[in-house]
């Protein structure tokens, strides 16, 4: 009825314009079909309780795998300039939240086919989440191995918890941008300027305190990726596994945003990570943290983020701090740790790195991490995670024994066959996520050292 009455108002409009409205229409719809996962005994993308529709309720399982998924070949008429991809600059705004998760093999382009098993992902999801709460016992995201299953979630809004509660799955959204779900006791949109910045969202954090510590936790600081010029502090992929999962670990898990290119370079999004953390040092006892066990994880461009914070002294000692606030760095995935050797050849990467760090290759020396290691200051242990992919594997071994060379504790740690650029970080603490195991067993080294 609605694309009926489309066609009607807009008979006497141009073939293009026509042709573009019928597109919007179609993403909007989208919008509708992958929204977000709702709280654990909801029914998830469900039209009738008991029938299914989307999918969930008692019989929806099957019935919201075999209806409603977007036609990738549609979305490709988006690729404006005819090279059989999409890149960043091609997709809708919203879209742009969710790339780096659906671009899986991190070339800064999304195929059809990626497209194409992004879908199929969610229908798999929608199939395995028959009977109560829709998605209930569903399997998580990500092309990863099979028995990965998803993590129990710390209860929202005050309702109890604890391992054999219903599992809550990290269910992606093709357009939602951020988590919907108010975890008890979590204070959000935090300004760590301290009044300098009090209204610039992107320099505000959240903080999820534990229910599970004896007593001050251990600190976990999350830096999102996007390439240095998208992503947020509270988006699906970033909380939805994580949050309990640290919960459950005795943590307290923190998120923070920075300011993006071409508001910010990267030296000042080094800056406001720096700045983030001594807020942190400074209140976090304040929600039962301890500062003296402030741990960071960055993924893709927040992994860079996280290196350089770590390993160049500048940025903390310009807010009054070192390096020794940081415990220990988790990097997940990130592949800009050499911005001189390690060269895009693809030309939208490139351009990515362009806009964030100019085509000058001498002026990228003091935003390059390894550049920027010294023998005998103070850098934290690193665990540097990545997939099989494009550049990220070479560029994180390369980091590894330049620290390693130069007298730190580097380890380095390829995720399981199946994952990608982006599983990697939506997965993050699914129960038997390999990857979160060996990240913990990491962390729980560095804090007793």
């Amino acid at each position: 009825m609605l694309l009926l009455s489309m066609q009607l108002y807009f008979k006497g409009a141009t073939l293009p314009i026509r042709k573009s409205f019928y597109l919007a229409a179609f993403l909007t719809a989208t919008v509708s079909i992958l929204t977000f996962a709702e709280p654990a005994g909801a029914q998830v993308f469900t039209r009738d309780p008991q029938a299914g529709g989307f999918g969930g309720g008692q019989a929806g399982g099957q019935a919201g795998g075999q209806r409603g998924m977007p036609d990738p070949s549609k979305i490709m008429r988006l690729d404006r300039d005819g090279d059989g991809a999409l890149s960043l600059e091609e997709v809708p705004e919203r879209m742009r939240e969710r790339f780096d998760m659906i671009d899986g093999d991190g070339a800064g382009l999304i195929k059809e086919a990626e497209l194409q098993s992004f879908f199929d992902r969610i229908k798999q999801l929608r199939e395995q989440g028959g009977g109560q709460g829709g998605f209930g016992q569903g399997g998580g995201f990500g092309k990863r191995p099979g028995n990965v299953t998803p993590q129990s979630a710390p209860a929202p809004n005050g309702s109890e918890s604890d391992a054999g509660a219903t599992a809550k799955p990290y269910v992606p959204s093709f357009f939602s941008r951020f988590s919907t779900e108010q975890y008890e006791g979590s204070v959000k949109d935090i300004d760590y300027t301290d009044g300098v910045a009090p209204d610039d969202e992107r320099r505000k954090l959240d903080i999820y305190p534990t229910t599970h510590a004896n007593g001050a936790a251990p600190v976990m600081v999350m830096i999102h990726g996007g390439g240095w010029q998208i992503g947020r502090k509270d988006t699906n992929d970033l909380l939805k596994n994580k949050v309990p999962y640290f919960d459950r670990e005795g943590w307290v898990f923190t998120s923070i945003n920075y300011r993006l290119v071409p508001n910010a370079t990267p030296a000042e999004q080094a800056h406001d990570v720096a700045t983030a953390l001594v807020w942190l040092r400074d209140h976090i006892a304040e929600h039962g943290g301890d500062p003296a066990q402030i741990h960071i994880m960055g993924h893709s461009a927040g992994a860079h983020l996280a290196a350089l914070t770590a390993i160049d002294p500048q940025y903390l000692h310009a807010v009054g701090a070192d390096t020794g606030l940081i415990r220990s760095v988790t990097l997940l995935d990130g592949a800009g740790y050499n911005l001189l050797e390690h060269q895009p050849t693809n030309f939208i990467i490139r351009k990515m790195y362009n806009d964030a760090f100019g085509e000058e290759l001498e002026a990228r020396i003091p935003v390059s991490p390894i550049h920027q290691i010294k023998a005998g200051a103070s850098i934290p242990p690193f665990l540097i995670t990545y997939v099989e992919r494009t550049r990220s594997p070479e560029a994180s071994e390369e980091l590894a024994t330049a620290l390693r060379e130069a007298g730190f504790s580097a380890e380095t740690y390829q995720a399981p066959e199946g994952y990608d650029h982006g599983s990697i970080n939506g997965d993050f603490g699914a129960t038997d996520d390999p990857v979160s195991k060996r990240v913990m067993e990491f962390l729980n080294q560095a804090k007793s050292s």
